[in-house]
């Protein structure tokens, strides 16, 4: 290959500031490389931001590669579940190490029966940790993260450790392509360094934390067996990570598995919203409605265990006798008591030109005629 003009160099890449790329970029400045970060866009967070900020950490490392072992049915190798496993075991005391940047304050929140969301072996072994409390920090005006910080404050937390580093942080800078030398390995990258064109070496490695490819929609009708599959969250996600890794001779796994639920789609709002539980399932939460398909037939429990991972795999049903997916759309029907129980949505964005708060009561959304009001079933305007 011909010879590279480099732009810039440094040890070690980061693409991407997510909750995985701060950590990255922090693990390789203690390990005594030179880092940078490439960020698309013009804020750190990613997807990580929106989370619930909760943590999963493990009393006993075996019980816990018992747990994987199962959760994972049989795709991953016992040597990445082990290593795994430690992580979580470590990961409280990596966390508290981390508050030392900024006084955050790390909380444990044990949960009943343990914090593992099924009820296989080594369940009770899992618990919770979670960013409680930075001082000073009060939320960033332009994350919608429906009520709870946790996640933000993970953001911050990571942002202060990267600042306390000094390690340099590049937004709304993109990077287009992997560079690799002539024996195929990756040595650097193309980016728009902040609107201008730069190829920058890395003596080390680049690390791909770009996140997944959700606002993508050709790599999405390529992977996910649904259609159509809306999206919310962070619209940067588009898949340039998998692509670029693909290009680079990468193989693929697990690109089928997506963590989702399910929820609305209207024609006047970009994004969208997903129902309001999340996380482990509250048995005190009450859930007021039942979902039906195109032909009002209720098809699913609408609220298992793990609402927000994997609600959305009942609305995949392809039925051979329309042909189609006869539960996309399905229809959510509650009644008035219903609606004034709590909001049945929650939006979340980590784009400023995404936020909606949606109403206590779902009143506004009436109003709106993103929800329908109708005096008897038979009056809904079944297709």
């Amino acid at each position: 290959m011909s010879e590279v003009q480099w732009t810039l160099e440094t040890d070690v890449i980061v693409v991407g500031f997510g909750a995985s790329g701060g950590v990255s970029a922090v693990s390789a400045y203690d390990s005594g490389a030179e880092v940078i970060i490439l960020e698309k866009m013009s804020r750190p967070g990613g997807s990580s931001i929106l989370a619930g900020g909760a943590l999963k950490a493990v009393h006993d490392v075996e019980a816990g590669v018992a747990y994987l072992t199962h959760t994972q049915g049989g795709r991953v190798d016992e040597q990445r579940i082990r290593t795994f496993a430690e992580g979580l075991y470590e990961l409280p005391d990596y966390l508290q190490k981390l508050a030392e940047a900024d006084g955050a304050k790390i909380a444990v929140r044990p949960s009943q029966g343990g914090a593992g969301v099924y009820p296989f072996p080594g369940a009770d072994t899992f618990y919770t940790v979670f960013v409680q409390q930075i001082p000073g920090f009060e939320g960033y005006d332009w994350s919608s993260t429906g009520g709870n910080l946790n996640g933000q404050r993970l953001i911050r937390l990571l942002s202060d450790n990267v600042e306390k580093r000094g390690i340099p942080v590049h937004y709304n800078s993109p990077v287009k392509r992997l560079v690799q030398d002539g024996s195929g390995a990756v040595i650097g990258v193309e980016a728009q360094l902040e609107g201008k064109p730069a190829v920058i070496r890395a003596r080390k490695g680049v690390i791909l934390a770009s996140g997944g490819f959700e606002f993508n929609e050709k790599l999405k009708k390529e992977y996910l067996e649904a259609t159509p599959v809306y999206s919310m969250g962070n619209p940067g996600n588009t898949g340039d990570g998998v692509l670029m890794a693909q290009k680079a001779g990468a193989a693929l796994w697990h690109m089928w598995h997506i963590h989702g639920s399910y929820g609305f789609k209207f024609p006047d709002f970009e994004p969208a919203i997903r129902i309001a539980p999340g996380g482990v399932r509250n048995d005190n939460r009450k859930v007021p409605w039942v979902l039906v398909d195109q032909a009002g037939k209720r098809f699913m429990n609408e609220y298992h265990p793990a609402p927000q991972d994997t609600m959305h795999r009942p609305l995949q049903f392809f039925d051979p006798d329309i042909p189609g997916y006869s539960r996309i759309p399905a229809y959510m029907i509650f009644d008035e008591e219903g609606r004034k129980l709590g909001r049945i949505a929650n939006p979340l964005s980590a784009h400023p030109d995404h936020q909606y708060e949606w109403s206590s009561d779902n009143s506004a959304e009436v109003e709106r005629g993103w929800i329908g009001k109708y005096d008897l079933l038979r009056n809904w305007p079944w297709p």
